[in-house]
């Protein structure tokens, strides 16, 4: 899914169905927090969208899914950043010396 906080508006700027949910009590706000749209979270939640409301089949709630995401995110960056640097330090290691 690749949302945009425009896919949660109406053509007059208003946010729609803030607190409406799907089947297993998915609402919008979770659906842009699981999928990395802190933006649209935002927007949502400006509009009176429930932050801690939980979904059936697990009670996650829309905050705790965003901060999973961040937190899955930043490990995903470390591991990232740890691998480059280490190939990074492996070819100077292996450089010739001139």
């Amino acid at each position: 899914m690749d949302a945009t906080c425009d896919d949660y508006r109406e053509k007059n700027g208003r946010v729609t169905s803030v607190t409406t949910t799907t089947y297993g009590g998915v609402t919008a706000a979770m659906l842009a927090a699981t999928h990395g749209h802190p933006g649209c979270l935002n927007v949502l939640r400006a509009a009176g969208a429930e932050m801690e409301r939980r979904r059936t089949p697990d009670g996650a709630t829309a905050m705790a899914l965003h901060r999973a995401r961040v937190e899955e995110d930043l490990r995903r960056f470390k591991t990232l950043t740890e691998r480059d640097a280490s190939d990074a330090l492996d070819r100077v290691v292996a450089a010739p010396s001139q």
